[in-house]
């Protein structure tokens, strides 16, 4: 199951809501495949690591941090397909020997690009009001998931509140991850500096754990 997404599965129907803090994202680019039935480029050559290992980026770092802050969305998850995952494959067009050479961020790739079916268009116009006049018919769930993510951003903060943190060196994205710890902007406010920067610099390298574990690489120039 995606972080940062929730996925309502109920028989052959599935709704996407947004949530609001997304703490480990994985969240990956989507790969270019012009037929659905075509072999996604990954698997056709044999190894998703491989094609990651340049693509992994990091993220504007708060309060003078030296520590690398990689951003998740570009990490592969290197897990292995869940049940569910392997019978939508099918569902998409993948073949057995196909979703065989495949984990579980393959399956976010080739999920990224599927159409979104049209029973699920009301419920996410339901979900966002401002949708409701526009066509997205045409929107795949990696629109829809994009979309999420710019909303999560735009509505977490007021303005004045990012004119705040910005003065404090503290990025939206971060300030997000701190909210999980201090509940309220002004609560968060209200911390030392050095709180702060201790607090995110666990953070940072449990994300830089978690990159080495997912891509099982040599991570060596980062930070331990």
């Amino acid at each position: 199951m995606r972080r940062g997404l929730v996925f309502i599965r109920m028989g052959k129907k599935r709704k996407k809501l947004c949530n609001v803090f997304i703490f480990v994202i994985i969240l990956l680019g989507i790969i270019a495949c012009e037929k659905q039935e075509s072999v996604p480029r990954n698997v056709e050559q044999g190894c998703a690591i491989e094609q990651q290992a340049n693509t992994i980026k990091e993220l504007p770092r708060s309060l003078g941090i030296t520590i690398v802050n990689i951003d998740l969305s570009t990490v592969h998850d290197t897990n292995p397909l869940e049940k569910e995952q392997r019978a939508l494959l099918i569902e998409y067009g993948y073949s057995l020997d196909q979703i065989a050479k495949m984990d579980a961020g393959d399956f976010m790739e080739a999920e990224r690009v599927q159409m979104i079916p049209k029973e699920n268009l009301e419920s996410i116009k339901n979900s966002y009001c401002e949708l409701k006049e526009l066509d997205i018919s045409s929107w795949t769930w990696g629109d829809f998931e994009e979309y999420c993510k710019k909303k999560d951003r735009e509505n977490a903060f007021s303005a004045e509140e990012q004119d705040l943190l910005a003065k404090r060196n503290i990025t939206i994205d971060d300030a997000r991850y701190l909210l999980k710890e201090y509940h309220s902007i002004d609560n968060l406010l209200i911390q030392d500096d050095s709180i702060l920067k201790e607090y995110l610099e666990v953070f940072y390298k449990n994300k830089i754990s978690y990159a080495k574990a997912m891509s099982k690489r040599d991570y060596s120039w980062m930070p331990k």
